[in-house]
Protein backbone atom coordinates (compact mmCIF):
# COMPACT_ATOMS: atom_id res chain seq x y z
CA UNK A 1 0.00 0.00 0.00
CA UNK A 2 2.74 2.83 0.95
CA UNK A 3 4.55 2.05 -2.39
CA UNK A 4 1.31 3.15 -3.72
CA UNK A 5 1.00 6.23 -2.17
CA UNK A 6 5.27 7.29 -3.18
CA UNK A 7 4.54 6.96 -6.40
CA UNK A 8 4.01 10.72 -6.73
CA UNK A 9 1.83 12.45 -3.78
CA UNK A 10 1.69 16.21 -2.95
CA UNK A 11 -0.29 18.38 -0.78
CA UNK A 12 -2.24 15.07 -5.95
CA UNK A 13 -21.41 3.09 -25.70
CA UNK A 14 -21.15 4.95 -27.15
CA UNK A 15 -23.69 7.75 -26.94
CA UNK A 16 -24.25 11.76 -28.47
CA UNK A 17 -22.71 13.69 -26.07
CA UNK A 18 -21.63 17.43 -26.25
CA UNK A 19 -17.85 17.53 -26.10
CA UNK A 20 -14.68 20.51 -26.31
CA UNK A 21 -11.80 18.64 -27.76
CA UNK A 22 -9.18 20.65 -30.37
CA UNK A 23 -9.17 17.84 -32.30
CA UNK A 24 -11.46 14.63 -33.84
CA UNK A 25 -10.12 11.38 -34.70
CA UNK A 26 -11.21 9.45 -37.43
CA UNK A 27 -14.84 8.36 -38.33
CA UNK A 28 -15.69 11.45 -35.99
CA UNK A 29 -14.48 9.76 -32.99
CA UNK A 30 -13.08 12.32 -30.34
CA UNK A 31 -9.12 12.21 -30.22
CA UNK A 32 -6.35 12.82 -27.50
CA UNK A 33 -3.70 14.60 -29.81
CA UNK A 34 -0.04 13.21 -29.57
CA UNK A 35 3.14 15.37 -29.55
CA UNK A 36 6.78 13.96 -29.92
CA UNK A 37 7.27 15.39 -26.19
CA UNK A 38 4.99 16.71 -23.66
CA UNK A 39 6.91 18.89 -21.63
CA UNK A 40 4.42 18.56 -18.62
CA UNK A 41 5.95 18.15 -15.11
CA UNK A 42 3.65 15.85 -12.88
CA UNK A 43 3.27 17.66 -9.88
CA UNK A 44 -0.57 18.94 -9.51
CA UNK A 45 0.43 22.55 -10.93
CA UNK A 46 -1.26 23.18 -14.25
CA UNK A 47 0.30 26.46 -16.21
CA UNK A 48 2.34 24.24 -18.51
CA UNK A 49 -0.69 23.02 -19.59
CA UNK A 50 -1.44 26.38 -20.93
CA UNK A 51 1.93 26.07 -23.46
CA UNK A 52 0.13 23.58 -25.77
CA UNK A 53 -1.46 24.38 -28.36
CA UNK A 54 -3.80 21.38 -28.82
CA UNK A 55 -5.19 19.40 -26.12
CA UNK A 56 -8.00 17.08 -25.61
CA UNK A 57 -10.63 18.65 -23.63
CA UNK A 58 -13.83 18.25 -21.98
CA UNK A 59 -16.10 20.75 -19.65
CA UNK A 60 -19.40 19.26 -20.20
CA UNK A 61 -19.56 17.24 -16.76
CA UNK A 62 -23.12 16.87 -15.73
CA UNK A 63 -24.96 15.30 -13.06
CA UNK A 64 -28.18 13.37 -14.57
CA UNK A 65 -29.69 12.36 -11.21
CA UNK A 66 -29.45 15.65 -8.88
CA UNK A 67 -30.36 19.09 -9.86
CA UNK A 68 -27.99 20.75 -7.43
CA UNK A 69 -25.64 23.23 -8.94
CA UNK A 70 -21.94 22.50 -8.42
CA UNK A 71 -18.62 23.78 -9.59
CA UNK A 72 -17.24 23.56 -12.93
CA UNK A 73 -14.75 20.16 -13.83
CA UNK A 74 -11.95 20.53 -16.46
CA UNK A 75 -10.28 17.41 -17.64
CA UNK A 76 -7.61 17.85 -20.10
CA UNK A 77 -5.12 15.22 -21.96
CA UNK A 78 -2.13 14.87 -24.35
CA UNK A 79 -0.31 11.98 -25.47
CA UNK A 80 3.69 11.38 -26.66
CA UNK A 81 5.59 8.20 -27.33
CA UNK A 82 5.88 7.40 -23.59
CA UNK A 83 3.21 8.69 -21.85
CA UNK A 84 -0.91 9.56 -21.82
CA UNK A 85 -0.75 12.72 -19.92
CA UNK A 86 -4.02 14.17 -18.05
CA UNK A 87 -5.05 16.75 -15.53
CA UNK A 88 -9.06 17.98 -14.06
CA UNK A 89 -9.07 21.14 -12.71
CA UNK A 90 -12.41 21.41 -10.29
CA UNK A 91 -14.12 23.80 -8.69
CA UNK A 92 -14.59 22.93 -5.42
CA UNK A 93 -15.35 25.31 -2.14
CA UNK A 94 -15.70 22.49 0.40
CA UNK A 95 -12.98 19.49 0.27
CA UNK A 96 -14.07 16.23 1.39
CA UNK A 97 -11.44 13.89 2.46
CA UNK A 98 -10.85 10.90 4.96
CA UNK A 99 -7.48 11.00 6.43
CA UNK A 100 -5.53 8.31 4.26
CA UNK A 101 -4.74 4.91 5.96
CA UNK A 102 -5.55 2.65 2.79
CA UNK A 103 -6.95 2.71 -0.71
CA UNK A 104 -10.67 1.90 0.08
CA UNK A 105 -10.74 5.86 2.25
CA UNK A 106 -10.55 7.90 -1.15
CA UNK A 107 -13.79 6.27 -2.13
CA UNK A 108 -15.45 8.14 0.77
CA UNK A 109 -14.68 11.96 -0.47
CA UNK A 110 -14.15 14.25 -2.76
CA UNK A 111 -12.33 12.89 -6.04
CA UNK A 112 -12.19 12.71 -9.76
CA UNK A 113 -12.27 9.20 -11.89
CA UNK A 114 -11.16 7.49 -14.94
CA UNK A 115 -12.47 4.25 -16.23
CA UNK A 116 -10.52 2.76 -19.25
CA UNK A 117 -11.69 -0.62 -21.07
CA UNK A 118 -10.16 -1.99 -24.21
CA UNK A 119 -14.21 -2.58 -25.73
CA UNK A 120 -17.73 -1.50 -24.88
CA UNK A 121 -18.71 -4.54 -23.09
CA UNK A 122 -16.61 -4.15 -19.94
CA UNK A 123 -15.61 -7.37 -19.48
CA UNK A 124 -12.08 -5.84 -18.54
CA UNK A 125 -11.72 -2.69 -17.32
CA UNK A 126 -9.46 -0.25 -15.31
CA UNK A 127 -10.81 2.28 -12.40
CA UNK A 128 -8.59 5.07 -11.17
CA UNK A 129 -9.98 7.16 -8.54
CA UNK A 130 -7.86 10.56 -7.39
CA UNK A 131 -8.41 12.50 -4.34
CA UNK A 132 -7.34 16.05 -4.03
CA UNK A 133 -4.52 15.20 -1.82
CA UNK A 134 -3.25 12.82 -4.38
CA UNK A 135 -4.23 9.76 -2.93
CA UNK A 136 -5.27 6.90 -5.56
CA UNK A 137 -7.27 3.99 -5.59
CA UNK A 138 -6.88 1.96 -9.01
CA UNK A 139 -8.16 -1.65 -9.13
CA UNK A 140 -9.89 -3.69 -12.23
CA UNK A 141 -13.06 -4.94 -13.17
CA UNK A 142 -15.28 -7.04 -15.10
CA UNK A 143 -19.23 -6.44 -15.67
CA UNK A 144 -21.05 -6.64 -13.54
CA UNK A 145 -18.89 -5.14 -10.65
CA UNK A 146 -16.37 -7.81 -10.33
CA UNK A 147 -13.76 -6.17 -8.48
CA UNK A 148 -10.15 -7.17 -7.88
CA UNK A 149 -8.97 -4.07 -5.57
CA UNK A 150 -5.34 -6.18 -5.47
CA UNK A 151 -4.53 -4.73 -8.77
CA UNK A 152 -2.59 -1.36 -9.46
CA UNK A 153 -1.61 0.52 -12.59
CA UNK A 154 2.81 -0.09 -13.04
CA UNK A 155 4.11 3.30 -13.62
CA UNK A 156 1.29 5.38 -12.97
CA UNK A 157 2.09 8.70 -11.81
CA UNK A 158 -0.24 10.79 -9.64
CA UNK A 159 0.05 14.38 -7.97
CA UNK A 160 -2.43 16.76 -6.89
CA UNK A 161 -2.54 20.71 -5.17
CA UNK A 162 -5.16 22.16 -3.35
CA UNK A 163 -6.08 25.81 -4.92
CA UNK A 164 -7.95 28.26 -4.11
CA UNK A 165 -12.06 27.58 -4.86
CA UNK A 166 -10.77 23.80 -5.58
CA UNK A 167 -8.32 21.45 -6.26
CA UNK A 168 -6.09 20.16 -8.96
CA UNK A 169 -5.58 16.33 -10.10
CA UNK A 170 -2.45 15.93 -12.98
CA UNK A 171 -0.94 12.25 -13.64
CA UNK A 172 0.11 10.12 -16.63
CA UNK A 173 -0.60 7.23 -17.78
CA UNK A 174 1.88 4.61 -19.41
CA UNK A 175 0.99 4.66 -23.49
CA UNK A 176 2.18 0.88 -23.68
CA UNK A 177 -0.71 0.08 -21.23
CA UNK A 178 -3.21 1.85 -23.25
CA UNK A 179 -2.28 0.09 -26.43
CA UNK A 180 -2.29 -3.44 -24.54
CA UNK A 181 -5.69 -2.51 -23.79
CA UNK A 182 -6.57 -1.92 -27.57
CA UNK A 183 -8.71 -4.08 -29.96
CA UNK A 184 -6.44 -2.94 -32.29
CA UNK A 185 -2.93 -4.82 -32.62
CA UNK A 186 -0.62 -2.73 -35.31
CA UNK A 187 2.51 -1.85 -33.14
CA UNK A 188 2.24 1.83 -34.33
CA UNK A 189 -0.16 3.89 -35.58
CA UNK A 190 -3.41 5.52 -34.06
CA UNK A 191 -5.43 3.18 -31.63
CA UNK A 192 -9.02 3.36 -30.14
CA UNK A 193 -10.03 2.61 -26.26
CA UNK A 194 -12.96 3.06 -24.29
CA UNK A 195 -12.83 6.07 -21.82
CA UNK A 196 -15.49 7.27 -18.82
CA UNK A 197 -14.53 10.31 -17.25
CA UNK A 198 -16.44 11.37 -13.69
CA UNK A 199 -16.58 13.71 -10.49
CA UNK A 200 -17.78 12.30 -6.61
CA UNK A 201 -18.38 16.20 -5.19
CA UNK A 202 -19.51 16.09 -1.67
CA UNK A 203 -21.49 18.81 -0.80
CA UNK A 204 -21.36 18.64 2.95
CA UNK A 205 -19.51 16.44 5.20
CA UNK A 206 -19.68 12.49 4.62
CA UNK A 207 -21.40 11.40 7.49
CA UNK A 208 -24.70 13.13 6.65
CA UNK A 209 -27.19 11.99 4.85
CA UNK A 210 -26.77 12.20 0.92
CA UNK A 211 -23.74 13.92 1.01
CA UNK A 212 -22.62 13.17 -2.50
CA UNK A 213 -23.58 14.11 -6.12
CA UNK A 214 -22.22 12.30 -9.13
CA UNK A 215 -20.81 14.27 -12.08
CA UNK A 216 -20.28 12.39 -15.25
CA UNK A 217 -18.90 13.31 -18.90
CA UNK A 218 -21.46 10.94 -20.76
CA UNK A 219 -24.70 10.36 -19.13
CA UNK A 220 -25.33 6.54 -18.93
CA UNK A 221 -28.97 7.01 -18.59
CA UNK A 222 -29.32 4.60 -15.30
CA UNK A 223 -32.06 4.98 -12.63
CA UNK A 224 -29.88 5.60 -10.12
CA UNK A 225 -25.68 6.41 -10.41
CA UNK A 226 -24.24 3.54 -11.55
CA UNK A 227 -20.87 4.31 -13.95
CA UNK A 228 -19.69 0.40 -13.46
CA UNK A 229 -21.93 -0.09 -17.13
CA UNK A 230 -21.20 0.08 -20.58
CA UNK A 231 -23.29 3.42 -21.65
CA UNK A 232 -21.08 5.21 -19.09
CA UNK A 233 -17.70 5.24 -21.41
CA UNK A 234 -16.80 6.31 -24.92
CA UNK A 235 -15.08 5.50 -27.47
CA UNK A 236 -11.93 7.49 -28.04
CA UNK A 237 -8.63 7.95 -30.24
CA UNK A 238 -5.39 7.33 -28.99
CA UNK A 239 -2.63 9.48 -31.62
CA UNK A 240 1.02 8.56 -31.90
CA UNK A 241 3.20 11.07 -32.97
Amino acid sequence: MQSKIIRYLQVTLLMPVALACSQQGSDSLPAVTAVQHAAITVDGHLPDWKDLSATFEVRDFQSPWVDTPFGSTVFRAIADSAWLYFSFEVADSLLVMLPFAEESDVASGDRVEIFLSGDSTLGNYYCLEMGPRGDVLDYRAAYYRQFDDTWGLPGLTVAAQAIPGGYTVEGRIPIGFLRRLSEETLPTGNFTVYMGLYRAEYRKAHTEADPVQWLTWVDPNTAAPDFHVPSSLRAIQIQEP
